[in-house]
C-alpha cells in the first residue's frame, strides 16, 4: 500500500479505461508482447484530448504484480526523451492496467524491412535507443543505474517524429553506478536471440549484456530483418551469419538492399565496427554506452558528409563533442559542439577527427586558359562559350561581396558546382573535394543555381513557340513524317527516387520493379519535344504510379488547349495516351490495315524525336539516372534545371558526346480507346490519301 500511497496522483479509474479503449476492443488492439496485450485510447482532459497506449496485464504470460510495480517506479523515477513516458496506471481488482504517451509509429521491429525508412533515420532511431541506455546505465544525479535486461527491437517505439523511445521494463534490475562494472546475479530472463551468451551462461547480468543487444538490434537496422528466422519449424538465429559477413568484408551480403544505394561508406564502416564490438564474445571487450553513442553520433557525420574545417595550413586536430542530438542538430550546431565544454551525461568523452585543409586545384584548372575546350566540356557537358553565357545571365542574381570571415564564391564556381554535381552525380564529397569547398556549401549552391536557372534562364529557354517559330516546327515535322500541323512530340519518363517518408505507394512504379528485381520508386517528366529537339512544355513532379493519361489530365499543357489559346495544331504521342481532337496517338488494336499501319509508322518517326531529346536529357544529367538525396521538394526545380540546360546545349549545337548515351525504360500502357477508331479512321485517310488533315476534327468526348 505505501507504493499505492507513492503514485497515488497516476492512478486512473477502470471506467476511465473501459470508456478509452471501447470496453478492450479487438478494434482498439495495436500489439501484444510479455506484459499482455496493448491497446489505443483517447482520454479526454480538461487541457485537452490525448491519445495514450494502454497495457493490460495477462498472467498467462508470466508476469505479475511485481513486473506491474517496477514499471511504475521505474518511468516515475527515470526521464528522458528517449524512455517511453508513463502517464498513468490502473490497480483495481485484479486489473493492473499501464498507461503510455501514444507512439504513432508502433515498434521498430516493424519497420526494419520498410523500404521508406531511409539510413539517415535509421542511424537517428540507433542513436536514440543508445541516449537512453546510456541515461539508463549512467543517470546524473542518482547513484544507482538501471539495467534493461530485454533490449529487443520490438521494445523500442517511435513516436511521431520518429524519436526512439525504449519500453517495457518490467525485467529490468537496479545496480549501483558508483563502479567501473556492475554485476548482479540473477535469473536468466530475455528474449532468445538477444541475450547476452556470458550472461544466460553464468547468470551474472551486467551493464554490458545490454550492450550485446543492443549491438544485435544495430544489425537487425543494418539488414532489414529480424535476428532470428523461422523456418521448417526451426528457429535460426542470424547473428552468427551476421558476424561472420563483418569480419570476411561481405556486408554487401547483408546489407537491407532497398537501402544498399544510399549508405557512404565511412558511415557503415563505423556503423559496422561498433555493431561487431557490442556482440565481442568476453563482455569486457565490449564498448561503453558512451562509446557507442559517439560512434552512432560519427556515422551520423560522415552519412551526411560534414567535414570540420579550422583555418589553417597544416593538418587539424578538431575536437568533436558528442551531444544527444540527431542530424539536423548535428548540421546546425557542429560549431558549438567543436568549441563545447565536456560534461555531460555521455561522459565528457570527445572524438578526434583528422581533416586536410581542402584545395581548388581542380577547379583551377578547369577555369584557366590552359584547360581545352574538349576536357572542359567532357566535364560540363558544354563548352566554355555556353558554359560563359550561363554565368553571365546569372551574374545578377549571385552578387556576392566579401566578408571579413571568408571569400565570396564566384558566379562562375557556384554555376560549376552546379553543372559538375548534374552531370556526374557524384557524391557530394566528391564535389567538395574537386572545388575545394564544403559539402553542405555544395548541397546549398547545386539548389541556389536550380532555382535561378528556373526563375532566370527558364522563361528565356523554355517556353511555347511564338506562332513563327510554330510554323517553321511544323514545317519541320512534316518533312520528317508527312503528317501536316504538327508542332511537337510528347512522352513521359521516369526519375527514380528514394521511397518517400509520406505515402510512398504513390510513387511505387510497378514496372520498374519488375525490371529491376527491387522495389522502385519514381516521380515523373512530361515534357513536349519540337522538332530540334527542345522542350516548349514540361509538367514536373507528378508520382510514378500516375499514368501518363492523368498526368496529362492535370497538366498546364491541356488547360491551354482545352481553353482553346492553341489552334490547328497537333501534338504526336505514343500510346500511353488519349486520342484527343489535338493529341494523335498511334493505332494499338490487333489486324491493323495498311492505312493504319502506314500511320503508326509516321508517329513512330515523330516520336523518336521526343524519345531521343529525353535520351540526350538524362545522358548529359545523370543525375536523373539514379536515385538522388535532394528532398522530394526540391526535385522538381532540380529536374526543370536540366531540362534547361539541355535546351541551351540543343540550341548552341552542344553535340552529346556519344559514350554518354542512356537508354530509356518507360513501358507503355495503352490506354483504351473508347470509341475513338473512327475519328483516327478520318484522320489516317485524310492524312494518308489527301497529304491534309479533315477540314474539322472530330471532338471525342
Amino acid at each position: 500500500m505505501f507504493l499505492m500511497e507513492e503514485f497515488r496522483h497516476l492512478k486512473i479509474r477502470l471506467e476511465d479505461i473501459i470508456s478509452a479503449t471501447d470496453n478492450f476492443s479487438p478494434d482498439k488492439l495495436i500489439g501484444q508482447g510479455g506484459f499482455g496485450k496493448v491497446y489505443k485510447g483517447e482520454f479526454t482532459f480538461p487541457e485537452g484530448r490525448s491519445i495514450v497506449a494502454i497495457k493490460r496485464l495477462d498472467r498467462k504470460f508470466g508476469q505479475g504484480n511485481t513486473e506491474f510495480w517496477k514499471e511504475i517506479m521505474m518511468l516515475s523515477k527515470w526521464k528522458h526523451q528517449n524512455l517511453v513516458s508513463l502517464s498513468h496506471f490502473c490497480f483495481e481488482g485484479d486489473e493492473r492496467i499501464l498507461v503510455y504517451d501514444y507512439a504513432s509509429h508502433g515498434s521498430l521491429d516493424r519497420h526494419l524491412s520498410d523500404a521508406s525508412l531511409t539510413w539517415t533515420q535509421r542511424l537517428e532511431i540507433c542513436v536514440g535507443v543508445a541516449h537512453g541506455l546510456n541515461y539508463l546505465h549512467d543517470p546524473m544525479g542518482t547513484k544507482q543505474r538501471i539495467l534493461h535486461r530485454d533490449i529487443k527491437s520490438s521494445n523500442i517505439l517511435l513516436d511521431e517524429q520518429w524519436t526512439a523511445k525504449v519500453s517495457d521494463f518490467g525485467l529490468s534490475k537496479v545496480g549501483p553506478a558508483n563502479q567501473p562494472h556492475t554485476y548482479l546475479v540473477s535469473n536468466v530472463v530475455g528474449t532468445f536471440g538477444y541475450c547476452d551468451p556470458s550472461y544466460f551462461e553464468t547468470g551474472l547480468l551486467s551493464k554490458e549484456s545490454d550492450v550485446y543487444s543492443l549491438g544485435v538490434v544495430l544489425f537487425e537496422v543494418l539488414c532489414g530483418k529480424l535476428c532470428c528466422e523461422y523456418r521448417n519449424g526451426e528457429t535460426h538465429i542470424l547473428i552468427p551469419i551476421w558476424k561472420k559477413c563483418f569480419e570476411e568484408n561481405r556486408l554487401d551480403d547483408i546489407i537491407f538492399h532497398d537501402i544498399k544505394e544510399q549508405i557512404q561508406h565511412d558511415s557503415l564502416m563505423t556503423f559496422s565496427t561498433i555493431a561487431n564490438q557490442c556482440l565481442q564474445r568476453d563482455h569486457r571487450n565490449r564498448p561503453t554506452m558512451v562509446e557507442i553513442v559517439q560512434e552512432l553520433q560519427v556515422a551520423i557525420l560522415q552519412q551526411l558528409e560534414l567535414n570540420i574545417i579550422e583555418e589553417s595550413d597544416e593538418i587539424k586536430d578538431i575536437q568533436v563533442k558528442v551531444q544527444p542530438t540527431i542530424s539536423e542538430k548535428i548540421t546546425r550546431g557542429i560549431e558549438e559542439s567543436s568549441s563545447g565544454n565536456s560534461g555531460g551525461s555521455d561522459g565528457g568523452q570527445q572524438r578526434r577527427l583528422w581533416v586536410k585543409e581542402r584545395s581548388a586545384g581542380w577547379w583551377e584548372y578547369y577555369n584557366s586558359d590552359e584547360c581545352p575546350d574538349e576536357h572542359f566540356k567532357k566535364v560540363f557537358r558544354m563548352t566554355k562559350s555556353t558554359f560563359n553565357m550561363i554565368c553571365d545571365e546569372l551574374t545578377p542574381v549571385f552578387v556576392k561581396k566579401d566578408t571579413m570571415l571568408q571569400l565570396a564564391i564566384s558566379v562562375r564556381q557556384r554555376v560549376a558546382v552546379c553543372l559538375y554535381r548534374l552531370a556526374t552525380a557524384d557524391p557530394l564529397r566528391t564535389v567538395s573535394n574537386r572545388f575545394g569547398l564544403g559539402i553542405s556549401t555544395c548541397h546549398k549552391l547545386v539548389l541556389e543555381v536550380c532555382a535561378a536557372i528556373e526563375k532566370v534562364l527558364m522563361p528565356k529557354f523554355l517556353r511555347w513557340p511564338d506562332d513563327g517559330r510554330l510554323e517553321e516546327i511544323k514545317a519541320e515535322f512534316r518533312s520528317i513524317s508527312g503528317i501536316p500541323n504538327v508542332c511537337g512530340s510528347i512522352y513521359t519518363t521516369h526519375i527514380p527516387i528514394i521511397a518517400p517518408k509520406v505515402t510512398p505507394e504513390v510513387y511505387f512504379n510497378v514496372k520498374h520493379t519488375e525490371r529491376n528485381q527491387k522495389p522502385s520508386y519514381t516521380t515523373t517528366v512530361q515534357g513536349v519535344i519540337d522538332s530540334l529537339g527542345v522542350f516548349v512544355d514540361i509538367c514536373v513532379g507528378y508520382p510514378g504510379s500516375m499514368s501518363d493519361k492523368k498526368i496529362l489530365e492535370k497538366s498546364a499543357l491541356l488547360q491551354r488547349f482545352n481553353m482553346g489559346n492553341l489552334k490547328n495544331v497537333w501534338v504526336v504521342g505514343n500510346s500511353d495516351y488519349p486520342l484527343l481532337d489535338w493529341l494523335l496517338v498511334p493505332y494499338t488494336n490487333r489486324n491493323l490495315t495498311w492505312t493504319q499501319r502506314s500511320l503508326n509508322k509516321k508517329i513512330v518517326e515523330i516520336q523518336k524525336t521526343a524519345k531521343d531529346a529525353f535520351m540526350r536529357l538524362k545522358g548529359r544529367w545523370r543525375c536523373l539516372q539514379k536515385r538522388t538525396e535532394v528532398k522530394l521538394d526540391d526535385l522538381p526545380v532540380v529536374i526543370g534545371a536540366c531540362c534547361v540546360l539541355h535546351n541551351i546545349c540543343e540550341i548552341n549545337g552542344e553535340a552529346m558526346d556519344a559514350n554518354l548515351r542512356f537508354d530509356l525504360f518507360d513501358d507503355e500502357n495503352p490506354v483504351a480507346e473508347n470509341g475513338a477508331m473512327l475519328a483516327r479512321d478520318s484522320i489516317a485517310y485524310h492524312l494518308l490519301h489527301t497529304r491534309e488533315p479533315p477540314n474539322k476534327l472530330p471532338r471525342l468526348s
